[in-house]
């Protein structure tokens, strides 16, 4: 075998059909996929050195004569075995067949004749054997049996001779589209050479493009044509005489598709929208009739509706044929108009003002006709398919050309499901705008929903209502976006409304609730994330997000969309939950200052322990809290045996935000924002310390600093006490003289006691209540003071009131508070001012 020959071949059909040609096919026989032209595939020997192709117009050679045609019936019917032909190598098919490539989209009346006229005779000749079964005349059924295999052989010849015709006009349409195809060719080269002008380009570029379009039906006519092997698909049966046979191939008439007059793009949209109702229509016929078959099939018996339900399935075939066929030429329509554009573009206007308007008019009509090119193009529905005489600025939706992946919706198997008239991707939207407004009034934290946390949490800041409208505001705009007629914006448009509103969701519910300061943060720090309101929520994200893949995922242009999103979400999530990889979270520095003290004998360091926020988050110094900013701070003394002893509690705390006093005198609520510091003040004897801020839930993430208080030189205590002795006899008092400083000291001091407000028998008030799953509860309290001044805080239970009165328990089926100074106890209800007594009174005053 020479060089070169092991290689694929191409064989070209006279029908201009191509199809690849593997070395094992070599000399058998095979068919055209498009016209069933048999031919015979070369041997390798046959085949010119160095050839990739063979045309088999150029090569008759190749080219087998087509077996007589047999119908059922004559295959039926007992003849005179012929002698049997040597036997062939099975055919094989050359290449793939395309999908609707063997459907035509007109009706050939010819063929339709010649099918009718096949099924009258198979029809007769079962009614001649019901009669020879009944003991009719032998002669005269005899007689018309032998008429009737006249007029079958005389049927199959005509149709011998009209698939040559077919296949005869087949190689001349091929011809002549390649022909169409090389003029336009020319024109665009010249017209970007300048030797066309554009006008001029314009003009026969339209001509050309319209018969292109005509020859392409053409041919997708032929070829189905070729190819018909059922009466349905040729167009039905109807009552036709024998004298219809088409002997005459002169006389035979095809379907001309004219030329279309007026725009191209306006005309396609028009026979869009036509086509798609039609399919529509179709549909639901073949549903019933299949409906009611099957109802016909179980009461037993045959029924008529089988014959109604092949119709509609070929009729539907076509009409899927005819849509391939619109689609196909408006994608071949998009690629002129854009390569008209582009030639405008190129070309440039002349110098004259009128000429550069023309060219700016001209500019946007092709902009506007592409942009209702991919409009159709993505249309799905005849209610999709956008009117060519709409608005300008409804044409202008995009300031530049669409790209043509972007117009071509490429043709898939995939189509979205539909419900009762709902597609799948707005049915899902619309669901998912339910159950985000739902997910508000479901509880979210502690058993409470929404509105109950607004009505027990007395003094939450406004800026929580995010909690309540954010759901309603997103389920809203969704269930609006879900009526938006056309799909690939609306699928667009929910998918960004998903990937946006999980983000924000998971924003604001980790920054700002989970960090809150007050009883807020504590209620969903404790919460979590398996509460019916954010299951529900989340839930409507997750079906946001699928309602509109599944609507992209019918663009192919659209598909990368999908999986972007993903990746944004999933990303955005991860930072947000980590606060960055923890670059967002608190970061508590630790710095102390002692300062040496002797008194009476007696001598400590009075030392002042800082604690600064140098991260990017509030810091929170509360000891048993699980929200994410808390930390806990210890104060510990070494002693012997490497044992520590705890002395957090301090003598006093300088802090700009403190929010209750702790049990027992420990270490206050203390919120630190970013930059400020909190200093915690101390009494310390000489000893080793260490001072650890950790966090409560990454008990790992800790600043610790450790120190030493040396024991001073007893000559240095000594000399600090008599410095510290006052001048003059031992035990006399000394008045010492007041200068100017003490004596503005002391005036400040007196203007401050005279302002200070008369807090005898102040009124305790219980606000609210709010309860944490396994953390107790926190109080909303108000105290009223004598000169009409009013303080509120949240507390919990053991935190200070004022002065010794404490909270002490609450009684969770009477809904009251008591509080206790050590002595006293009295019992608060909510709204309900109750004095205090003052400490100091006897037993009972105040009591209750």
């Amino acid at each position: 075998m020479a060089k070169g020959k092991s290689k694929r071949l191409r064989i070209y059909c006279i029908c201009g059909k191509k199809m690849k040609v593997t070395p094992a096919m070599y000399g058998r026989p095979g068919k055209c996929v498009a016209c069933r032209q048999k031919l015979r595939v070369p041997e390798a020997s046959e085949i010119p050195e160095g050839a990739s192709e063979i045309h088999l117009r150029d090569h008759p050679e190749f080219l087998r004569k087509p077996a007589p045609r047999k119908s059922a019936i004559r295959e039926a019917i007992p003849e005179a075995a012929p002698p049997e032909p040597p036997p062939e190598p099975p055919e094989t098919d050359l290449g793939q067949v395309e999908a609707g490539e063997s459907v035509p989209i007109d009706v050939f009346e010819p063929l339709r004749v010649l099918y009718s006229l096949d099924k009258k005779v198979e029809r007769q000749l079962a009614a001649l054997e019901q009669l020879a079964g009944e003991g009719a005349d032998g002669e005269e059924r005899s007689a018309n049996k032998s008429e009737l295999l006249g007029r079958l052989t005389e049927i199959e010849a005509a149709r011998e001779k009209l698939d040559h015709l077919l296949r005869q006009r087949l190689m001349e349409v091929a011809i002549e589209l390649a022909s169409v195809e090389e003029k336009l060719s020319e024109a665009d080269v010249a017209a970007r050479v300048g030797d066309l002008s554009f006008e001029d380009y314009e003009s026969r570029a339209a001509k050309l493009r319209a018969r292109r379009d005509v020859l392409v039906r053409r041919r997708v006519n032929l070829r189905g044509w070729l190819a018909l092997e059922d009466i349905h698909m040729a167009g039905g049966y109807r009552d036709a005489d024998f004298a219809e046979i088409p002997n005459d191939l002169t006389q035979i008439a095809f379907p001309q598709a004219e030329e279309p007059g007026g725009p191209l793009a306006a005309n396609y949209c028009k026979a869009l929208r036509e086509a798609l109702s039609e399919h529509e229509r179709l549909e639901r016929r073949l549903k019933e009739a299949r409906r009611l078959g099957a109802s016909a099939d179980n009461g037993g018996g045959s029924n008529g509706f089988e014959e109604v339900r092949r119709e509609c399935e070929a009729r539907l075939q076509r009409t899927e044929a005819w849509l391939r066929y619109i689609r196909g030429r408006l994608k071949q329509l998009y690629a002129g108009q854009k390569t008209s554009l582009e030639i405008l573009n190129q070309t440039g206007a002349k110098p004259d003002g009128e000429s550069k308007q023309a060219m700016a008019q001209r500019e946007e009509s092709l902009r506007a006709e592409l942009t209702l090119i991919a409009k159709a193009l993505g249309a799905r529905t005849a209610n999709d398919v956008p009117q060519a005489d709409e608005d300008d600025a409804q044409r202008e939706e995009t300031a530049g050309v669409p790209p043509l992946a972007a117009a071509t919706a490429e043709e898939t198997e995939w189509t979205i499901p539909s419900f009762a008239g709902i597609r799948l991707d707005a049915g899902l939207a619309w669901m998912a705008a339910a159950f985000l407004v739902a997910a508000p009034f479901l509880p979210v934290a502690d058993g409470q929903n929404v509105m109950g946390i607004f009505s027990d949490v007395i003094g939450v800041d406004i800026s929580n209502h995010w909690l309540l409208t954010g759901p309603l505001l997103l389920g809203a705009s969704v269930a609006v976006l879900a009526f938006i007629p056309m799909p690939a914006l609306r699928s667009a448009l929910l998918l960004a409304a998903g990937v946006l509103g999980s983000l924000a969701a998971a924003i604001y519910l980790h920054t700002f609730l989970l960090y809150h300061p007050g009883p807020l943060g504590e209620l969903f720090a404790d919460a979590g994330l398996f509460s019916p309101g954010l299951v529900l929520y989340i839930a409507g994200m997750v079906l946001l997000g699928l309602g509109g893949s599944i609507g992209l995922w019918d663009f192919n242009w659209l598909r990368p969309a999908i999986p972007m999103a993903i990746l944004a979400v999933v990303a955005g999530l991860a930072l947000i939950l980590t606060d960055f990889a923890g670059v967002l979270r608190p970061e508590p520095v630790i710095a102390y200052d002692a300062e040496f003290q002797a008194h009476g004998g007696r001598f400590d360091y009075a030392t002042v322990i800082t604690l600064e926020n140098t991260g990017y988050r509030t810091l929170l110094l509360a000891p048993g809290s699980r929200q994410p900013n808390a930390y806990n701070f210890l104060l510990e003394e070494q002693l012997e045996g490497g044992m520590w002893r705890d002395l957090s509690e301090p003598r006093a705390v300088d802090a700009a935000l403190m929010q209750s006093a702790g049990p027992g005198g420990r270490i206050p609520r203390v919120v630190l924002p970013p930059g400020e510091e909190a200093a915690l003040r101390y009494r310390l004897e000489p000893g080793a310390y260490r001072v650890v801020a950790s966090a409560n839930r990454r008990p790992m993430d800790a600043a610790i600093e450790s120190f030493t208080l040396e024991t001073p030189d007893p000559a240095l205590v000594a000399s600090l006490e008599e410095e510290a002795e006052p001048a003059g006899e031992p035990g006399e008092p000394v008045e010492e003289e007041p200068t100017a400083e003490t004596e503005d000291v002391m005036d400040e001091e007196e203007e401050l006691v005279e302002e200070a407000p008369q807090r005898e028998h102040i009124l305790a008030e219980l606000r609210g209540m709010v309860g944490v799953e396994h953390r107790g509860r926190w109080f909303s309290m108000r105290l009223h003071y004598t000169d009409g001044s009013e303080e509120e805080g949240r507390l919990t239970l053991g935190d200070v009131l004022y002065d010794e009165w404490r909270l002490q328990e609450f009684n969770p089926e009477r809904q009251t508070l008591a509080i206790s100074d050590g002595e006293h106890i009295l019992i608060l209800r909510r709204g309900v001012p109750v004095p205090l007594a003052p400490p100091h009174e006897a037993d009972g005053g105040g009591a209750g």
